[in-house]
């Protein structure tokens, strides 16, 4: 029996509720053989104030049978075959446009609802069938605790599946500086097998809760020091294997305190994305002594200039500016005994990641330390690196709590990023596997859920 074959046309899109990094299967069926038909797709932001849409025509086979994964989009938002691509080439709608909205996942205890409609070419593009899916960031198994210690405070994530990798391996998960609480990232890592504590250090910072000064605010290396005394204490976390996972500003501190606590803290690893090799933009560093080292001051190598839609754009002027730094505020890689996986985006139009960790790189095999060094390059891809499946965002609002909008330029090609983003994830995922010794398989959809080292070795 051919399950293709309706007596009307329908579109499938299954799973119906899945996680974010799962990928998805698409197919229209019912239609008339060679019938001309549009696949649209759209989902709204948490707020609900800015829509997303996406659209690719296509032909249906002698069946009248469209499949996502195997039938040539013939134009639209892409072409080609592209099975996910409803979803990394969704665009803010028309009437968004001019306010450039980030699609991004704040609330990760609900789902965003992707909306799919099946349009007929030939009949005044008349909507033949609809369906919704759930993309859910939180699996069920994974428990979600607003935590805190000493300095430090954020959100730990905790698989409660128990089983081979108890007590749990850690990741600390530190972002780039926004204001709030980010737990897209650290909420679908733990669903691999990972306790994930998400750290809310940037909010701190803006309140005043570290040490700050008129013209800088400083990070205190303390909240390390407390977060790995949070996990001797917690009785199903693995102080023995935690790692950090980090981007922007935060691998910049990541880095750091690989560097600087390497004999206080039994850091195991560290994937840095995106990232500078110094402090800067007013960031400094505050260490466990007391002291602290000033940033870098980058003021005069930036820009803001008014935008045409009545904002502003921030931006580099120079990439080259930071070439021959000298100074404390540089990261000592140098001292770092642990494995790194530096993960760099070549079309980063925000910050010049790529140059300055190729710099760190060549810093580090001077000092004979390469080994430890694995790196991935990530062709066409912007300054965001996200979850899969997310949508390339260019330009973005930086601040919406500002009166006026200001705006920062990120890159990316968006079907090159979308590329990215799922090689970045499932590199990460895999290495984080090998360097934690993680052998519980959580995801049964993964397709390295339970690799070797050899085999990590051999597909990576």
């Amino acid at each position: 029996m051919d399950l293709d074959v309706e007596s009307f046309p329908r579109l499938r899109v299954l799973p119906e509720c899945s996680l974010n990094d799962e990928d998805l299967h698409i197919k229209a069926v019912g239609l008339r053989p060679h019938q001309r038909v549009t696949l649209r797709a759209h989902v709204y932001s948490e707020s609900r104030k800015h829509r997303f849409e996406s659209h690719a025509r296509y032909e249906a086979d002698d069946r009248g049978v469209v499949e996502v994964e195997k039938t040539p989009s013939l134009g639209g938002s892409y072409r080609g075959i592209e099975p996910m691509g409803l979803l990394w080439s969704l665009e803010p709608a028309p009437e968004d446009a001019s306010k450039r909205p980030r699609l991004v996942k704040l609330n990760v205890q609900k789902p965003f609802i992707y909306t799919f409609q099946l349009i007929d070419d030939d009949d005044e593009n008349k909507l033949m069938h609809s369906t919704s899916v759930e993309r859910w960031y939180l699996a069920s198994y994974v428990e979600r605790h607003l935590a805190q210690h000493g300095t430090a405070d954020g959100c730990l994530y905790l698989p409660q599946k128990k089983g081979a990798s108890d007590p749990l391996p850690v990741l600390l998960d530190i972002r780039g500086g926004v204001p709030f609480l980010v737990e897209d990232r650290p909420s679908l890592m733990a669903s691999h097998g990972f306790a994930v504590f998400s750290i809310n250090y940037f909010r701190k910072m803006m309140e005043g809760r570290v040490v700050m000064h008129e013209k800088c605010r400083y990070f205190d290396l303390q909240i390390f020091l407390d977060l790995f005394e949070y996990i001797a204490l917690h009785p199903r976390l693995d102080i023995n294997r935690v790692g950090i996972v980090s981007s922007c500003l935060g691998s910049v501190l990541a880095l750091q305190a690989a560097a600087r606590l390497k004999d206080l803290i039994p850091i195991r690893c560290v994937a840095a994305t995106g990232c500078l090799d110094f402090l800067g933009y007013q960031i400094g560093l505050k260490l466990p002594d007391g002291s602290t080292i000033d940033p870098y001051n980058t003021a005069d190598h930036c820009e803001v200039v008014e935008d045409k839609d009545g904002g502003f754009i921030w931006q580099l002027n120079d990439f080259n500016a930071y070439d021959n730094l000298q100074g404390d505020f540089l990261t000592p890689v140098e001292d770092i005994t642990c494995p790194l996986l530096f993960i760099t985006s070549g079309d980063d139009q925000q910050l010049p990641s790529y140059k300055r960790m190729t710099a760190m790189k060549d810093r580090i095999e001077k000092v004979g330390k390469g080994h430890l060094l694995e790196s991935i390059y990530l062709e066409g891809t912007g300054h965001y690196v996200d979850a899969p499946y997310l949508p390339v965002c260019r330009q973005n609002n930086m601040d919406p709590t500002l009166p006026y909008p200001v705006f920062s330029i990120n890159g990316g090609d968006p079907r090159l990023h979308a590329y990215g983003l799922n090689k970045a994830w499932r590199k990460s995922i895999n290495w984080f596997r090998c360097q934690l010794n993680v052998t519980e398989t959580y995801r049964l959809d993964w397709l390295d859920s339970n690799p070797s080292v050899s085999h990590l070795s051999s597909k990576l």
